[in-house]
């Protein structure tokens, strides 16, 4: 018997790092997160990009004072997240059949920085858990904060996978990294 591997047929796979790094094909055989919703807490998400055409079932600004926006961070971790499979474009997401909620707590403050408030952030994550995300990314960093603690804790209760990036300068990798759970 000859078997030949599955790759996915989208451009930018063979050069995506996560493709060969995470065995994307060979996850991709076990789970593709379908009918699981995944909260992105981030800066404005591009609904209207060709690689999440589809994926956003909602999305929501909670950046006071400021109107809903696309951005670079929030849509580049979208991608990551849930870009399509085998639509001939981009890259393939890690759950390119997730349905995520687009959640804008943070906002891009210049090319090389996105920033958040705790009380966008209060909101983004008020809202994620209210509306039954069952994984929220947190793509950010920064000091411990008692409230966004809080939710974290009210969201791990409910069984919600929180998902959050490490800053290697602060100590366990920076809050929400370092919240137990």
């Amino acid at each position: 018997n000859i078997y030949r591997a599955q790759d996915h047929d989208d451009p930018l796979y063979t050069v995506q790092p996560a493709a060969t790094l995470w065995h994307l094909a060979a996850l991709h055989e076990q789970a593709t997160g379908r009918q699981v919703r995944i909260a992105v807490v981030d800066s404005g998400v591009e609904s209207a990009h060709p690689d999440l055409a589809g994926q956003i079932e909602l999305s929501e600004n909670f950046v006071a004072a400021s109107p809903f926006t696309a951005e670079r961070h929030g849509t580049e971790v979208a991608g990551i997240i849930a870009a399509r499979a085998d639509n001939h474009v981009g890259i393939v997401g890690v759950a390119p059949h997730a349905h995520l909620l687009a959640l804008r707590a943070c906002w891009q403050a210049s090319a090389h920085a996105t920033l958040c408030t705790s009380l966008g952030l209060a909101r983004a994550l008020d809202f994620a858990i209210a509306h039954d995300a069952q994984v929220i990314n947190l793509s950010l960093s920064g000091a411990p904060d008692l409230l966004l603690g809080k939710l974290l804790d009210v969201a791990l209760k409910r069984g919600i996978s929180v998902v959050a990036a490490t800053d290697r300068t602060l100590p366990g990798g920076g809050f929400p990294a370092a919240h137990p759970g």
